[in-house]
């Protein structure tokens, strides 16, 4: 009876939360299903049987129960993808509907004898904020104060349970708007490239691409049985080792620093052992050793089980031998030093087990380390996901047979032969993806064996698959040459880069993508690097940052710390501003100073907004954790013409002391301009009122700093320091430096195309570029 009481409670409360819902939401039924999709419990409380009422006074679908197949599907879809986001909206996607209940009760008020008032709901401050919400949900105190700024966009200091709720339900759809737009600027572009001499291309198209991150380098192997390298930053061809006259199947590296040996098996059933360790340039990537087999080696892989470095080699019988990769590489150093080939016999002392997985050609395995497991594909159209920890070799031939192995999992979906596969973890998730000679693209749930997606539109089998997972995407590689890229929240296409009169891709062999440098690499017969238009940098930059720019590309103007929030705000000389979880060290949320160049930066007197000069003289308040502008200050000034000019400002100050609000801004006009706040004010929204002006000052004023009470000081670029006092607006003090470092003259005015101007930011009390 108490657990049903309970139970009615919940069911009673959540009821009210989704009618809260219905109420902010009017979009309409599908909007509200992308907007709960990442709510666990939403659909187990919709369902008709738990009785519910919730439809009364609407006809919205979601909040009836009367959800349609595609919207659950659409919902299931997307749940998975949960968890990538940054900043209060991760938060966020912690919170199901039974969460959302607890959140209530947080802002429901109560009364004198403790018990809550129906209906009644209040605001909370960041530090109850904080508590009531650590109880909620299991994420740092940091998190929830950054969740609590976003949430408060009016900067008041207090969040009530119609802001939360309209936050919870605007992050998705802000979330989905923001996807939207970044689509263009994440569309992949081809990098600059020098020009690379025919001599340094493969002769025949490029099978595969490697890249090797101790060495920064990138392998290529092609059926004309020669292995290059490449600079990986200046792609500038470095070393051709010839394997034979052979074709090359594929390509793997023992990273294990006892071993580090590049591997290449090939068509004349011999897998071939590099050196990668040698000081001497000359022996470096040169033959190591080499042994043969008995059957054709046609995929490799490389993992470390325990402490034991283990190399896999799967082949054209269905079957995938694992070696002890230390032992074997030691074997082949002692066969004449790389002279003489380790033939099949002596080569199995090191081959701790041979499964049977497939009855075709094996054509390519991955190592899942999440899952103790390998996952391969085959020809025979199957994918087999081998626990590598629970094998028993019952009759001691050292083959394990179908019934000797333990298969977690076997995945049928193609219709033809399985040709490639990747592996990534997205929200949580291990995810594969495979592609095959029938065209199409499946995506695998790891842990339960379950088919996700089909993703479909290529014209020919699907030769190579790569992700990305920082943006949650695939990139597929046809044997037309043609690249699609797939967004997985989606499942989805978002770019199709046709092979069709590009000379970058006729002949495309092979795809790669580069996490450290967020690239994507292709080769035909060199290769080329691809990065989406908002990471795009040139070459130069490219050469001194290998590739890896995050945040600002330009130099910075000013750098913040807040103490109330534990982050690093800064900006740069492109009016970007970037706000750090100081942390993680992660990017939590970027966004444009569209309306002038961003000259300086301060915080306003409660830490809450950020308040920015510009070149066109004006002074705006910004809620830095959603972009919103609050408030704009601005004054015109007369030019030397009668034209009107808007002088840059170069330090911005707000001031909140003994009931005043204040906002003051200096810079070239040599004057200072003070805001008042007045609640009575007459002016539009978002706008202040006309400015007091102070002059003084014969030069440009660099820096404003305020000391309590009442005490303004400045300071200009001819070295003079004036102290003010604010209650009657004139100068008490005025410092005059003995002898000038530099004439007292204005600061030459630079043209307005991005030229910079001297100086910083505010100061209270003496802080770096200010006055105290």
């Amino acid at each position: 009876a108490e657990l049903r009481a309970r139970h009615d409670d919940v069911r009673k409360r959540a009821a009210a939360v989704l009618r809260d819902v219905a109420t902010l939401r009017s979009e309409g039924p599908r909007l509200a299903v992308s907007m709960l999709r990442e709510f666990a419990s939403t659909e187990y409380w919709l369902r008709p049987e738990n009785q519910i009422d919730i439809a009364q006074g609407h006809n919205n679908p979601l909040v009836s129960g009367e959800l349609s197949d595609e919207d659950r599907k659409v919902s299931v879809a997307a749940a998975w993808s949960a968890g990538a986001r940054v900043g209060g909206v991760a938060v966020i996607e912690q919170i199901d509907l039974v969460n959302l209940v607890e959140a209530k009760r947080a802002f429901t008020l109560t009364s004198k004898a403790g018990t809550e008032i129906e209906g009644a709901t209040g605001a909370l401050s960041l530090p109850a904020f904080t508590t009531a919400f650590a109880k909620v949900m299991n994420v740092p105190g940091h998190e929830l104060a950054y969740l609590f700024m976003k949430i408060d966009h009016n900067s008041d200091g207090f969040v009530s349970w119609d802001e939360f709720l309209s936050f919870v339900i605007q992050s998705d759809k802000g979330y989905e708007a923001s996807r939207v737009m970044d689509q263009a600027q994440l569309a992949y572009k081809p990098q600059p490239k020098p020009r690379i001499p025919e001599a340094n291309g493969h002769r025949e198209r490029v099978n595969r691409i490697l890249y090797i991150a101790s060495k920064n380098h990138y392998i290529t192997t092609a059926n004309d049985g020669t292995v290059r390298v490449w600079d990986a930053t200046t792609l500038e061809h470095l070393q051709t080792t010839i394997v034979g006259q052979t074709w090359i199947n594929d390509v793997a590296h023992l990273s294990d620093p006892g071993i580090n040996k590049l591997a290449v098996s090939c068509t004349d059933r011999t897998v071939s052992f590099f050196e990668l360790t040698s000081a001497d340039l000359k022996k470096r990537y040169a033959l190591y050793g080499r042994m043969v087999l008995l059957d054709l080696p046609l995929c490799l892989a490389y993992w470390t089980q325990g402490h034991v470095p283990m190399l896999g080699v799967g082949d054209d019988t269905g079957c995938v031998s694992v070696y002890d990769a230390k032992q074997l590489v030691q074997m082949v150093s002692k066969s004449g030093e790389g002279r003489t080939s380790l033939d099949s016999s002596a080569s199995r002392r090191a081959r701790l087990y041979s499964l049977k997985l497939h009855s075709d050609w094996v054509s390519t395995l991955v190592h899942v380390p999440h899952l103790h497991a390998l996952l391969s594909s085959g020809m025979d159209a199957t994918i087999k996901l081998t626990d590598l920890t629970r094998q028993h070799d019952v009759n001691g031939d050292g083959v394990l047979d179908e019934d000797e192995i333990f298969t977690l999992h076997t995945l049928r979906g193609h219709t033809k032969g399985v040709y490639t596969l990747v592996t990534l973890a997205v929200g949580g998730r291990q995810l594969g993806v495979s592609g095959s000679l029938d065209r199409k693209l499946l995506v695998w749930n790891l842990e339960t064996g379950d088919e996700m997606a089909s993703l479909e539109g290529h014209r020919s089998y699907v030769k190579q698959v790569c992700a990305d997972e920082a943006l949650e995407r695939l990139i597929s590689l046809a044997s037309d040459g043609e690249i699609r890229v797939w967004e997985l929240a989606t499942f989805t296409c978002v770019q199709v880069i046709s092979a069709l009169g590009s000379e970058i891709l006729q002949g495309c062999g092979a795809i790669c993508f580069n996490p450290t440098h967020k690239c994507l690499v292709t080769a035909a017969k060199d290769i080329t690097l691809w990065q989406p238009h908002k990471f795009f940098v040139p070459l130069d930059v490219i050469r001194a940052t290998s590739l890896g720019p995050k945040g600002h590309k330009v130099p910075l103007v000013s750098v913040l710390y807040s103490q109330l929030y534990h982050l690093a705000i800064t900006a740069d000389e492109a009016s970007i501003i970037c706000v750090w979880d100081v942390h993680t060290g992660n990017q939590l949320f970027r966004f444009e100073h569209k309306e002038a160049i961003l000259t300086c930066l301060s915080f306003d007197a409660s830490l809450r907004r950020l308040v920015t000069g510009s070149d066109d003289g004006a002074v705006r308040f910004f809620n830095f954790s959603s972009g919103e502008q609050l408030r704009k200050c601005t004054v015109l000034t007369g030019g030397a013409l009668g034209e009107t000019r808007r002088d840059e400002v170069t330090a911005v100050l707000h001031i909140d002391e003994g009931g005043q609000d204040i906002t003051v801004a200096v810079g070239w006009s040599r004057q200072i301009w003070l805001w008042s706040e007045d609640p009575d004010s007459l002016a539009p929204f978002g706008q202040a009122p006309p400015p007091r002006i102070l002059s003084g000052h014969t030069s440009d004023i660099l820096c404003v700093g305020f000391v309590a009470p009442v005490w303004l000081v400045t300071g200009s670029y001819d070295g003079e320091v004036f102290l003010w006092d604010l209650m009657h607006c004139d100068v008490k003090r005025r410092f005059v430096p003995a002898t000038r470092p530099h004439p007292a003259i204005s600061t030459p005015k630079p043209a307005k195309n991005g030229a910079r101007s001297v100086g910083g930011g505010a100061s209270g009390g003496g802080g770096v570029g200010g006055v105290g």
